[in-house]
C-alpha cells in the first residue's frame, strides 16, 4: 500500500500562503488503531467552517491526476482564471507530495503557472535528489530510475518529466516513479452532493440506476441500504418501451425509483456505486460525504472505510457528531481554519483521553487558531 504522508500547496485557488496537510503526527492512542497504518493516518476527517477550503484542498491534492494521468478531471481544476490565488502575485502555484512506499519516503513537487503549465519539478527518494527540472536542473541521478538515456530535448511545459519517464522507460518494482504513478492512477475524489462529478480512477460517467441493473446489483444494493441505512426498500426493473428503468415495488405496483428517491437515498446510492469500484482505489477523498446522510449512516460509512486495509480515505464534513473517539481518534480529526490544517491532538496543549468528547471540545473552540 502506497500512503500519502504529507501534502502542501501554496498560491492555489483559496490558498494564498503555503498550507501543509501532515498525516504523520500520530500519537500512541490505544483505541481505533485501524485508523492508522505505518504511523500514518489512514482514515481521517476534516472539519471546518463554510469557505475554509475543504473542497479546494481536495482539488489541490488531486491536481496530481491531470498532471500524471488521463483519468477523469473536474471542471474547476481546468479553469485557468481560478487557478492561481487572486491575492498572491507570485507567478506559479506549488504542489508538494510525500509518499511512503515500502521502506522508501518519496518526495515529488512541482510548480505551475496554469493548470497544464509546469515550470519546475523535483523527485527525491529517501532524501536523494533523482532529478530537478527548472532554472538549475539536476539530472545526474536519472540512472537510478533507468532514465539516464532519456531524451529531454523539447520537453514542453504541458508534460510532466516524471510522467514522460514513466511512459518511456521500464521501471523496477521498487521504483519511486512507479510508486507515484501507481498512487496517481488509483486516486478517487467525489462529492456526496448529487452532481456525480468525480476525479480519478477511470473516465466517463455512468447512470447509477443503469449500473445497478446492468450488473445485477439490485439485491446487493437493497441489502446495503437495509444494513447501513436501516431502510427496507424493494426494487426491480421494468421495461418502458425499448428501455429498462429501476422501480420501487409497492402494493399499487412498480413506481419509477429515481424520481421518488430521497436525497439521502441518492447519496447512499452514489457511495454504493463507488465502493463497488473500491478494488481500483488506493486513495479516496470524499467531500461533504454525509451532506444528506442520517447520522447513523454517516457513522457506518466511516467505520466501513476505517476497516478497509487497502484504501487511505479522507472525509470532509460539517457533522460534528462524527468527532467521537468511539469511531475515530484525535490525531485523525483535522480542523481547517484560517489557512491552516491541524489535527486535534496537535491543535491543543490539553491531553486528550479516550473518554473526552471531541465534539464538545471542537464546538467549544478548543482547536481554534
Amino acid at each position: 500500500m502506497i500512503l500519502l504522508r504529507k501534502f502542501a500547496v501554496s498560491n492555489y485557488k483559496g490558498f494564498r500562503d503555503r498550507i501543509e496537510f501532515d498525516l504523520t503526527k500520530v500519537r500512541h492512542y490505544n483505541f481505533n488503531r485501524q485508523s492508522i497504518t505505518d504511523n500514518t493516518v489512514k482514515t481521517g476527517i476534516i472539519v471546518g467552517k463554510n469557505g475554509s477550503g475543504k473542497t479546494n484542498l481536495g482539488l489541490a491534492l488531486f491536481d496530481l491526476v491531470p498532471t500524471l494521468t488521463d483519468k477523469q478531471t473536474e471542471g474547476l481544476q481546468n479553469l485557468k482564471e481560478a487557478f492561481l490565488n487572486a491575492d498572491n502575485d507570485a507567478p506559479s502555484s506549488t504542489f508538494e507530495y510525500e509518499f511512503l512506499s515500502g521502506d522508501s519516503i518519496i518526495g515529488y513537487s512541482y510548480q505551475k503557472t496554469a493548470p497544464m503549465a509546469i515550470v519546475y519539478e523535483r523527485l527525491t527518494t529517501n532524501g536523494t535528489i533523482i532529478f530537478e527540472r527548472g532554472p538549475n536542473p539536476k539530472y545526474e541521478n536519472l540512472g537510478l530510475i533507468n532514465a539516464s538515456n532519456i531524451r529531454l530535448e523539447g520537453l514542453g511545459e504541458d508534460l510532466s518529466l516524471l510522467r514522460y519517464i514513466a511512459n518511456n522507460t521500464i521501471q523496477s518494482e521498487n521504483s519511486p516513479v512507479k510508486a507515484i504513478m501507481e498512487f496517481a492512477n488509483h486516486m478517487l475524489y467525489f462529492r456526496s452532493l448529487q452532481d456525480n462529478s468525480y476525479i480519478g480512477v477511470t473516465r466517463g460517467t455512468e447512470q447509477l440506476d443503469k449500473y445497478l441493473m446492468n450488473n445485477n446489483l439490485i439485491d446487493e444494493f437493497e441489502e446495503f441500504m437495509k444494513k447501513e441505512a436501516s431502510l427496507d426498500i424493494r426494487l426491480g426493473k421494468r421495461s418502458v418501451g425499448e428501455n429498462e428503468i429501476l422501480v420501487q415495488e409497492s402494493i399499487r405496483g412498480p413506481i419509477p425509483f429515481l424520481p421518488i428517491a430521497s436525497s439521502g437515498t441518492r447519496a447512499a446510492m452514489l457511495f454504493f456505486y463507488w465502493i463497488k469500484h473500491m478494488g481500483d482505489v488506493g486513495f479516496m477523498y470524499i467531500d461533504e460525504f454525509d451532506a444528506f446522510y442520517h447520522y447513523e449512516l454517516a457513522e457506518n460509512v466511516v467505520r466501513m472505510m476505517s476497516s478497509s486495509k487497502e484504501v487511505q480515505c479522507i472525509f470532509t464534513s460539517h457533522n460534528t457528531t462524527l468527532l467521537d473517539n468511539k469511531m475515530i481518534r484525535p490525531d485523525c480529526c483535522f480542523n481547517l481554519d484560517k489557512g491552516r490544517i491541524t489535527s486535534f491532538s496537535e491543535g491543543t496543549d490539553r491531553e486528550i483521553r479516550e473518554g473526552n468528547s471531541l465534539q464538545n471540545l471542537y464546538r467549544g473552540g478548543e482547536f481554534d487558531e
